[in-house]
């Protein structure tokens, strides 16, 4: 189950809006206006598991509504909403950290996961 739901969300939420965030941390530059117009279109275009446009938020709650509670997932939830506010300013560079450390947090969330597997 977990590794399912892992797989999953890595699939839905991960190769859109964190590969992003992570190739524009590796550019040469501070993120600017066109760096933070395209997290923010990655970002609201994630769609829910019939392919609807929902936003990485609500997917993301959606995801964790699956494992019933688990509390390991509170951490993750609060980074993508300040990942979700960060987004919605019109600072660059904070909503860039932000979704990496909702990357932080997946990864985190990953391991734990990955080693407790039922």
């Amino acid at each position: 189950m977990r590794r399912d739901w892992l797989r999953r969300l890595n699939h839905d939420v991960c190769k859109h809006v964190v590969w992003l965030a992570r190739d524009l941390a590796e550019g040469r530059s501070p993120p600017g206006a066109r760096d933070l117009a395209a997290l923010r279109r990655v970002w609201q275009a994630i769609p829910d598991a019939e392919g609807q446009p929902i936003g990485a938020l609500a997917r993301l709650t959606q995801f964790v509504e699956e494992l019933d509670g688990d509390v390991r997932t509170a951490k993750l939830v609060a980074c993508a909403r300040a990942a979700d506010r960060s987004l919605a300013a019109d600072d660059p560079a904070a909503a860039l950290a932000a979704v990496l450390a909702l990357d932080g947090e997946l990864l985190a969330l990953t391991a734990t996961l990955t080693l407790t597997e039922d």
